[in-house]
C-alpha cells in the first residue's frame, strides 16, 4: 500500500483524480480489526456526547481509558519541555495513573531484582550459548578487555540510555547486569525496566564477587 509519488508521471492528483485507484486495498484495511477498534473508541466519546467538550488533552486521556491503555508515553522536542512537564504532571493526578518509577518500586519483588553468583553459573553452566539471555557489563572497556564473563556487551551505565536499544533490541529476553560491585547495575535494571523490558535482573555483589567466589 505504499506509494512513491517522484516516481508518478500522471500527476492525476492535479486534476482532483486519483492516479491509482486502490479501494480494495484501503476498504480492506478500514475494515481490519485495529482500525475498527479505533473507530469504535472514538465513535463512543461522539455518541456520549464529550467530543468538543473537551481539551485536547482529555481527549487523549478519555481515548486512552476506552482502549484500555495501561501505559501512555510522552514524547517531545527540546523546545516544549515545558509543555511536556505540565503534561505530566497532568497525567500523574488522575487517579490510578502512576508514574514508572513509582510502579517499579510498588511491583519489585522479593528477590529485589537480584541473581546470585552461583544462579548465573549455573545458568551459564547449563547453556551452550547465551542465546535467549543478555549478558550487560557495565564496566569500563578496559576491564571489559582485561577480564569479563564470555559473550557479555559492555556499555557503561551513562551510555544506556543512548545504546540500549541497538545493543538489546528483544525486551522480552533476560537481562542479567553487573557492574564491578552491584551498585550501578541496579540503577540499569530500573532504568531497563522502565523503558519496558521485562526479565532484567542485577548480579549480586557484582563482577568481583563472581570472580572471587
Amino acid at each position: 500500500m505504499t506509494m512513491d509519488c517522484t516516481k508518478c508521471t500522471s500527476k492525476g492528483c492535479r486534476t482532483s483524480l486519483p492516479c491509482v485507484d486502490r479501494s480494495d486495498q484501503y476498504l480492506e484495511k478500514y475494515l481490519s480489526n485495529d482500525i475498527q477498534n479505533y473507530i469504535k473508541a472514538a465513535s463512543e466519546l461522539i455518541d456520549n456526547g464529550r467530543a468538543g467538550s473537551l481539551s485536547r488533552i482529555q481527549e487523549i486521556v478519555e481515548y486512552s481509558k476506552l482502549r484500555g491503555y495501561s501505559k501512555v508515553g510522552v514524547a517531545y522536542c527540546y523546545g516544549m519541555e515545558k509543555e511536556a512537564v505540565l503534561l505530566r504532571k497532568y497525567l500523574q493526578g488522575i487517579p490510578g495513573v502512576k508514574a514508572a518509577e513509582d510502579d517499579f518500586i510498588e511491583n519489585m519483588p522479593q528477590s529485589f531484582n537480584l541473581v546470585s553468583v552461583d544462579e548465573l553459573k549455573s545458568k551459564l553452566a547449563s547453556q551452550n550459548s547465551l542465546e535467549g539471555l543478555y549478558l550487560l557489563d557495565l564496566r569500563g572497556h578496559k576491564a571489559f578487555e582485561t577480564d569479563g564473563i564470555n559473550d557479555s556487551i559492555n556499555c557503561l551505565l551513562n551510555d544506556l540510555p543512548k545504546k540500549y536499544k541497538d545493543l538489546m533490541p528483544d525486551k522480552t529476553t533476560e537481562i542479567i547486569a553487573y557492574c564491578n560491585g552491584g551498585i550501578q547495575s541496579i540503577y540499569a535494571v530500573m532504568f531497563l525496566t522502565m523503558k519496558g523490558y521485562t526479565k532484567v535482573k542485577s548480579l549480586s555483589g557484582g563482577f568481583s564477587r563472581f570472580m572471587n567466589s
